[in-house]
């Protein structure tokens, strides 16, 4: 099994819930128009004012997410 990275893109401010979820229907659209085999994604609240919206990518399409869409951090996932 390849690797899997966690790509985040971060969120802050009374906005933060509303611009992560919009953010995820853009993902959404990315994976779709390249035809990624990366399909998860999702936000996730800490905070009323600290949202972000994730992609988990394969090793092999990350560097392609990467350079697209500047994500803020990433983690890299153990392996299942």
């Amino acid at each position: 099994m390849s690797n899997r990275f966690k790509l985040i893109w971060e969120y802050r401010g009374p906005d933060a819930q509303v611009i992560a979820e919009h953010y995820e229907h853009h993902l959404e659209d990315f994976i779709k128009m390249r035809n990624l085999k990366s399909n998860q994604i999702g936000v996730e609240a800490y905070s009323e004012f600290y949202v972000t919206a994730f992609m988990i990518v394969r090793e092999d399409e990350l560097d392609v997410v990467r350079q697209a869409l500047r994500p803020n951090k990433i983690k890299q996932l153990e392996e299942e």
